[in-house]
């Protein structure tokens, strides 16, 4: 079952649920995957789950603004719907695992640099680990 089915059929159990915050997290999330579509038309698994991982970057950020604005209820709103899009996408490589897959990279390549590095790396964890996250191991492992 692709992505997409998966999401129509999860906003339509939100609908018999009346799970409202459910509900327009997964109808936002299909607007943008809409959007991506009629300008590079279909998409695969792999390219909805960037648009998941972006929308949750998105809402990281603006969770961060609203607690530094002494508004933790819509930071703890954006936190619950970072919760419900973690579920669409690969479980995040912890930074063990994150470290092993840099050191890895950085013993295969000759001249290892952060411009040769990196997008190794980022091809070897597409999707599973946040690309700040990737650039402070990099960095810290060719010091």
């Amino acid at each position: 079952m692709s992505l997409q089915t998966q999401l129509m059929d999860e906003m339509k159990q939100a609908m018999r649920e009346r799970d409202a915050l459910r509900l327009s997290v997964i109808r936002f999330l299909r607007a943008e995957i809409k959007n991506t579509e009629i300008d590079q038309g279909e998409l695969d698994d792999a390219a909805v789950i960037k648009i998941i991982s972006k929308q949750i970057k998105q809402m990281q950020e603006a969770a961060e603004q609203f607690a530094q604005g002494n508004r933790p209820e819509l930071a703890a709103e954006e936190q619950q719907k970072i919760a419900l899009l973690q579920l669409y996408v690969p479980k995040q490589l912890s930074d063990e695992e994150l470290s092993a897959v840099v050191s890895e990279v950085v013993r295969e390549t000759p001249e290892p640099a952060i411009k040769t590095v990196m997008p190794v790396v980022m091809a070897r964890v597409a999707g599973r680990a946040d690309g700040r996250r990737v650039s402070q191991l990099v960095q810290a492992a060719l010091k």
